[in-house]
């Protein structure tokens, strides 16, 4: 009998972790889902927790073990094993809540879409915000349509979880080798997309404010040219986009618009960084790959009300300008 549910789960060193997240998926349900341990070279102890938890359950567990080649290359591979009819991806840093899973595979067998949405928290060490879509629930939505409601254009990858054929229909890939890949998750599978059906359940429990995370400001300060490649990739993927209807479109273009808003703010505004080789290649790749989104940044403000200048398009006609340098200076000043 197939699986219902295949949730992959990209490991790497993540030894003071992985047996919380893994035990969140003991459930009465086990019998409908498999659940796909990607160690991506780990040189801690992961390998020994994915592989106790394999023998004790080998009916759920199967843990593939490869060399390192980052977030995106343990999706594919996660991918080409999965059976279930639905596919979810977890960090093995984060959790389900076990309760609340128990109450998602029930909700989920009674339905046949391409996309399931559900609510995820949002874990501090001192603090936990659900994180709702507020929609219409427990019914198969139009996508189209749903679109038209903007509480979805925020969607993250904590968020869905796609039919596997869906999936296969587009030969759907990640990016390898790189971090920030998880964009890709809730970007191109969404111009497949028909049907929806949401659960007001928060099911996924993401961890913030740990050391070491991508989303850490140390990480990502180091890891930041990522983002930038991550973010060439899907302005390339969407050049190629055919047939897609316009409401789901639009929301695509946002997710644009946004990842590449904080691109510019994190380098500019942020770190005061002007001249940057990366960044360049971030601008030469919108400006010839999609003019609405070239003009839409460069119409991007600073900062409402005090800094209304429009410094894209100013650092575009010259990255010395001392006029855009003073301002930046000054917003970094009060910020």
């Amino acid at each position: 009998m197939q699986k219902l549910l295949s949730i992959i789960i990209p490991t790497y060193n993540m030894e003071n972790y992985l047996e919380a997240c893994l035990n969140s998926l003991l459930t009465d349900n086990m019998s409908l889902i498999e659940v796909l341990v990607i160690n991506d070279g780990s040189k801690d102890s992961s390998y020994d927790i994915a592989h106790r938890y394999e023998s004790k359950y080998p009916e759920v567990f199967i843990v593939i073990d490869k060399g390192n080649g980052n977030y995106g290359s343990c999706v594919n591979v996660g991918l080409k094993r999965a059976t279930g009819k639905y596919i979810k991806v977890l960090d093995a840093d984060d959790c389900f809540n076990t309760r609340v899973f128990e109450a998602y595979l029930n909700g989920i067998k009674e339905y046949d879409t391409d996309m399931l949405i559900s609510d995820y928290v949002e874990v501090y060490p001192e603090l936990e915000t659900i994180i709702s879509c507020d929609i219409p629930g427990n019914q198969i939505v139009d996508f189209k349509e749903l679109c038209k409601n903007h509480k979805i254009w925020n969607l993250w990858m904590h968020n869905v979880a796609y039919k596997r054929e869906l999936l296969l229909g587009i030969d759907y890939q990640q990016t390898e080798g790189i971090s920030y890949t998880d964009q890709e998750w809730i970007f191109s599978p969404f111009t497949a997309v028909k049907t929806a059906v949401y659960f007001k359940l928060p099911l996924y429990r993401y961890t913030l404010g740990r050391e070491g995370q991508t989303m850490s400001s140390a990480f990502s300060d180091k890891h930041f040219r990522d983002n930038i490649v991550c973010t060439c990739n899907m302005i390339e993927l969407a050049r190629h986009f055919n047939n897609v209807p316009n409401e789901i479109m639009s929301m695509l273009n946002y997710r644009l618009q946004k990842r590449c808003k904080f691109i510019y703010r994190t380098y500019m505004l942020k770190n005061g960084i002007i001249n940057n080789k990366d960044l360049n290649v971030l601008d030469e790749k919108i400006k010839s790959s999609n003019p609405s989104l070239y003009k839409a940044t460069g119409n991007l403000p600073m900062s409402i009300p005090l800094f209304p200048i429009k410094y894209i398009s100013i650092w575009r006609k010259n990255h010395n300008s001392r006029w855009l340098k003073l301002n930046i200076k000054m917003y970094r000043f009060l910020h």
